[in-house]
């Protein structure tokens, strides 16, 4: 397989990735049994879970950059 091509491969493979994180991420519900200490405790848990899904995302976002800099696309932020 030529470089270009699979660099195209690698960029769609990573887009389907966070595709798959946003979606499950959307699906995931909070546990409604807790009292106030408890939804505390799930609110900050839960905030720690979507930060680790946030970095997980920068950093396939970063690992696409050069491929997208090689097609010639432009990045958004």
């Amino acid at each position: 397989m030529r470089t270009t091509e699979r660099s195209v491969v690698q960029l769609l493979q990573c887009y389907l990735r966070a595709a798959e994180l946003e979606t499950r991420a959307d699906k995931e519900p909070l546990r409604s049994d807790l009292d106030v200490k408890g939804t505390k405790a799930q609110v900050l848990g839960r905030t720690e879970v979507l930060e680790a899904r946030e970095r997980e995302r920068e950093e396939l976002l970063s690992e696409l950059a050069p491929a997208i800099d090689i097609r010639g696309h432009e990045r958004k932020r």
